[in-house]
């Protein structure tokens, strides 16, 4: 048999609409047109940048300076961390722009929100902008607060003060964070330092000022190359993807002849259709004929047919 007659595939070109429709799924125009890199990059920096919908306990700092101006805004906001609204109408409108580099939450995975109440006069899904911001990390069970400062504060985006607050509040329920046992004497940059270092590319991690250092995936800058624009977990996701999908192809092209032997004792038919689906977060390829699905190493995925065409999110 030549296989190219008896079978189609393109896992890459799947890919690719994979990622371009979960895009537009997430409000995101069509950009099918970027290559399939940048479009994983996009998707996966678009996910990070949006909290999941969840009940969440909001966690105070034993000093927490409230303005005025937006003490209603900011219990309102409460209430809505710990029922589980929506909080995407408090972020940045520039979460609309999936190719967005969010430099203080790549460097930091601190986010940073408008306390107002009311609806943006003119963008319906935000509320309106405030003078201040509430920054703060967040978890899937938990919102720490951290400090209310002015949106213009001279180093509001790279301040490496939320580091402290975070180290003197709840040092020992961050203990995963945090190389253990590791310290560093030397005297940290100074935030205008860090900047220089994060806009130029370099990593770099944070540490307390007690010195104590918190690990990559938490206090890392963005990289240079792509990931300074995407963040290094994008960037990360995107290739570990795309590499992974290439190497199913590669898998099914040179085994061939096994795969066909199989699909046809199991109710396939010529010519073999390969398309890839993602199920439970992880690219698998579905033979369309048969109904089987297969996952590196060609282990059969156990799933009933309203699982197999689970396309990304689980």
């Amino acid at each position: 048999m030549n296989a190219p007659e008896q079978f189609h595939m393109d896992l890459i070109g799947d890919l690719k609409i994979l990622y371009n429709s979960s895009l537009m799924e997430l409000g995101y125009p069509d950009q099918i047109n970027d290559d399939v890199e940048t479009l994983g990059m996009k998707f996966a920096n678009a996910l990070r940048r949006r909290l999941q919908v969840k009940p969440r306990r909001f966690r105070e700092p034993k000093i927490m300076s409230i303005p005025t101006e937006v003490s209603a805004g900011y219990y309102a906001f409460v209430k809505k961390v710990e029922r589980g609204d929506d909080l995407s109408p408090h972020l940045s409108t520039r979460i609309e722009d999936a190719g967005y580099n969010d430099p203080l939450l790549n460097s930091f995975n601190i986010f940073h929100f408008h306390l107002g109440e009311e609806l943006h006069p003119q963008k319906a899904n935000f509320v309106k902008r405030t003078r201040v911001l509430l920054f703060a990390m967040v978890t899937d069970s938990d919102f720490y607060a951290l400090e209310i400062l002015p949106h213009d504060h001279p180093d509001a985006f790279f301040r490496q003060e939320f580091i402290d607050v975070l180290h003197e509040n709840w040092s020992s329920e961050l203990k995963h964070l945090q190389y253990v046992g590791a310290t560093c004497a030397e005297p940290r940059p100074s935030n205008k330092d860090f900047k220089l270092l994060r806009d130029n590319g370099i990593n770099t991690f944070l540490r307390s000022m007690d010195g104590t250092i918190y690990k990559g995936g938490f206090g890392v800058t963005s990289a240079g190359g792509k990931s300074k624009h995407f963040g290094v977990r994008a960037v990360g996701d995107a290739v570990k993807i795309v590499k992974s999908v290439n190497s199913l192809e590669s898998l099914i092209r040179a085994k061939f002849s096994t795969l066909d032997d199989f699909l046809h004792r199991n109710g396939g038919c010529t010519p073999y259709k390969f398309s890839l689906v993602i199920l439970n977060n992880e690219p698998v390829v579905l033979e369309t004929s048969s109904g089987f699905m297969f996952r590196r190493g060609f282990q059969k995925v156990d799933a009933s047919v309203e699982e197999k065409l689970v396309m990304w999110r689980s």
